[in-house]
């Protein structure tokens, strides 16, 4: 379910928007789609209900399309594409319990939004890996069998999360991207990544590079690829 200025990812060049009114008023909405150069490729105004159309208003009336800049070239490519309406993700900060949309919160909230929603709160199965994800080191206090509370876990992520990104302070903007990378892959993948090599040459092209680290056991990964989309579209500033 979308709400105002809400984002969703598309992850291909078909997708089906689907809208049900909820009263006989006249409802009007706009459609961006945008790629992760931040142009604007293509804008479309709707109507539904409204008494100007021939048919009285029973069937939904669409307004003069408002059509921005499109870049073929790009088009053709396989960018990471996102409906302006990004989808709710649960907000368990208090302080940030009013926002509705991750896009309103800081990068390091954001990205502790996403780890939770890829990792999971860790059971005591998934040993040695407690909390969301974090990889039990010698000398810790914690023991096979523990489970984390959500408190307990939130307060490791940050921990992690932030030494990750004090690791890339030198990238300014860039350093809670590749501290959401390192937090997954580690900081040794990343340090040898394309990505960081691009980055520190100033190359904003990441795309294919960031997105290739979606393997597993030397398998391409569907939620390991959707969780690079992710983080690109939340994190990355082009």
């Amino acid at each position: 379910m979308l709400v105002n200025n809400d984002r969703v990812l598309l992850e291909s060049k078909t997708f089906r928007l689907n809208y049900t009114a909820q009263s006989s008023d006249t409802h009007k909405f706009l459609v961006v789609i945008q790629d992760n150069f931040n142009s604007t490729p293509w804008e479309q105004t709707f109507e539904f209900n409204s008494k100007d159309n021939d048919d009285g208003g029973k069937n939904p009336g669409i307004i003069g399309p408002v059509v921005g800049p499109i870049n073929p070239h790009r088009l053709m490519k396989k960018l990471l594409i996102f409906l302006m309406a990004l989808v709710t993700l649960a907000v368990t900060t208090p302080a940030f319990a009013a926002k509705r949309s991750i896009m309103e919160l800081p990068l390091f909230e954001r990205a502790v939004l996403i780890i939770k929603k890829f990792e999971t709160l860790h059971k005591p199965k998934h040993w040695p890996y407690v909390g969301y994800g974090h990889q039990v080191q010698p000398g810790e206090p914690y023991r096979r069998g523990c489970q984390l509370t959500e408190a307990q876990a939130d307060a490791l992520l940050r921990k992690d999360l932030a030494k990750f990104c004090a690791l890339y302070s030198q990238y300014g903007k860039d350093s809670v991207l590749l501290g959401a990378l390192a937090y997954n892959c580690g900081p040794g993948v990343v340090n040898k990544s394309t990505v960081l090599k691009k980055l520190k040459h100033g190359d904003r092209n990441i795309f294919k590079s960031y997105t290739s680290h979606c393997r597993y056991k030397g398998k391409w990964h569907k939620v390991l690829y959707n969780r690079r989309l992710t983080e690109l579209a939340a994190l990355f500033i082009p």
